[in-house]
Formats: structure tokens, sequence, C-alpha cells
């Protein structure tokens, strides 16, 4: 009889807003969890950010009892320089 592994879901908060995970994903760890984390922040930042000149992009990290239990930030400025 096997343990089930638990479930994390992970809120994008961007300019639009916060977008509360509702699904989540079974990950083995909660390391794994945070892991997987700063890799859905770069894709969705590679995505979004050059739609914009910049901004900021949070993923908060839940586990299954709704307690955060890691924050990946990132942030962007952008400056044209002509000459």
């Amino acid at each position: 009889m096997s343990i089930p592994m638990p479930r994390y879901f992970f809120d994008v908060i961007d300019a639009a807003g916060v977008h509360r995970d509702q699904e989540g994903q079974l990950f083995p760890t909660a390391q794994a969890a945070d892991d997987e984390a700063l890799i859905a922040l770069l894709d969705i930042a590679r995505e979004d950010m050059p739609k914009r000149r910049g901004g900021s992009l949070r993923i908060d990290v839940r586990n299954d009892q709704d307690n955060s239990i890691a924050r990946k930030f990132l942030e962007v400025h952008q400056d044209v320089i002509e000459g």
C-alpha cells in the first residue's frame, strides 16, 4: 500500500491580479513543488513579459492544507536606449 503524493497549488500574481490555482499538481516532496514553481515562473515570464515593458510576476506555492510553503518572484525592468 503506497502513500498518495501530496498536492501543491501554484497561485500566479501579476499585473492583472491573483490567479488562484484550483487544480494543483501532485509532487513527491515540497522541494519538488518548489523546484517546479521556479520553472513555471520562468515559462510564464518568457511568454508574457515580452508583451510588456517590464513588470513583476510572483508564484505562491500552497500545500493541500492551504498553507503557503514557498514564493518565487521575478521583476523585470527594461530601458530603451536610443542612440
